[in-house]
């Protein structure tokens, strides 16, 4: 009897020792393929370096061995290549609107107890790292000039196949947002970013020679904001908010040379507006003695005695005019002749058909122009 135990407590360790963390799931069978489902509870690793997973389910890393080097390939619905005679029809064609079609699914279900607070983003669906300036002390021995990289690469393909297929519409990017289709959710987002640049971390921002936090190359691209845009604040009121600072908006095409045309008005706030022709109001002074005419002011108007009313050089006023009325009782005379006609003037008298004059500068001369 007791060698009888002892025989079934080896042949039980055997069986025991046998036993594989894998499992196989052969209740799911399509076509009459092989389609069992290999599974294991635990992480694996896959790995020249690590014998462990630490704390992933799965860990797979490598080293530079080849010209063409991948962690992990992932393909869904890929054409068989394989075969003499390829056909996508050997793949399998979708033929419903409601069929899903994931080549990558990743879910984290956050789930954290009151009170859990994060000042950082600790906690995500997926983290892509791309690490480059590591110490030599651990084995790295970076010093290589590559001309392009990137944390995430994404890219879409449309081959020409003589086929007319076609897409409505196609996103690089698709980024989406739900909530519960219930009304009256109690979940709050104090701030919301669909997509959000962080502060550069670290103290040595200025190895960046040049960036764009956005970069758009393609000209045939039309970049739509459906909300507001915010430049240099982060208190957006407007369709577009810009917290000036000094020269905030350049718009090329606008200005004529050094004198811009007046389309545009700000008010006290900063807003600006687009001005009609007929609703611009022109700078103008009332004088009652001698003047100094300034760039400030387009029209004068004199209401009182003789006055002395002093330009400026031509050649600092080119393609600008002044518009002078004298309604006093005196006569303005100007330190600078100007053209009326082929004769040159003086004086502006307080008479009817001689006493309203728009001066222009060619650069050279002061001339009258009706």
């Amino acid at each position: 009897m007791k060698y009888s135990i002892i025989v079934i407590l080896v042949f039980c360790q055997v069986l025991t020792f046998g036993q594989s963390n894998w499992k196989k799931d052969s209740t799911v069978i399509y076509n009459n393929e092989d389609s069992s489902k290999v599974y294991r509870f635990g992480g694996v690793a896959i790995s020249h370096a690590f014998i462990s997973p630490y704390q992933n389910k799965l860990l797979v890393t490598d080293k530079y061995k080849s010209n063409d080097n991948r962690g992990m390939y992932v393909s869904l619905n890929e054409p068989r290549v394989d075969l003499i005679s390829p056909d996508s029809t050997t793949v399998g064609l979708a033929e419903g609107v409601s069929e899903s079609h994931n080549v990558f699914v990743a879910n984290n279900y956050a789930n954290f107890k009151s009170g859990t607070y994060f000042s950082d983003v600790h906690n995500s669906t997926a983290e892509l790292n791309f690490v480059r300036g590591s110490k030599d002390v651990i084995g790295f021995r970076d010093g290589g000039h590559l001309v392009k990289s990137s944390v995430l690469k994404i890219s879409g393909t449309f081959s020409n196949n003589q086929r007319t297929y076609r897409n409505t519409e196609f996103d690089l990017i698709n980024l989406r947002f739900f909530t519960d289709p219930l009304s009256n959710n109690l979940a709050i987002i104090d701030n919301f970013y669909g997509l959000r640049l962080e502060d550069f971390r670290g103290v040595n921002a200025s190895i960046i020679q040049k960036g764009w936090g956005i970069f758009i190359k393609p000209s045939v691209l039309n970049n739509f904001f459906a909300g507001k845009v915010g430049i240099g604040t982060q208190n957006v009121t407007h369709k577009l908010t810009i917290e000036a600072v000094s020269d905030p908006l350049k718009i090329t095409g606008l200005a004529n040379q050094s004198s811009p045309e007046k389309v545009l008005t700000v008010n006290s706030d900063g807003e600006v507006f687009k001005s009609n022709l007929a609703d611009q109001v022109h700078p103008f002074m009332v004088s009652t003695s001698d003047v100094s005419l300034s760039d400030e002011v387009e029209i004068y108007i004199h209401k009182g005695p003789d006055a002395m009313f002093t330009l400026p050089a031509a050649n600092t006023r080119t393609g600008k005019v002044w518009k002078v009325s004298n309604v006093g009782t005196g006569t303005i005379t100007l330190n600078l002749g100007f053209y009326d006609g082929n004769e040159i003037r003086t004086t502006i008298l307080n008479k009817s058909g001689a006493n309203n004059f728009n001066i222009f500068s060619d650069g050279t001369d002061y001339i009258s122009i009706k």
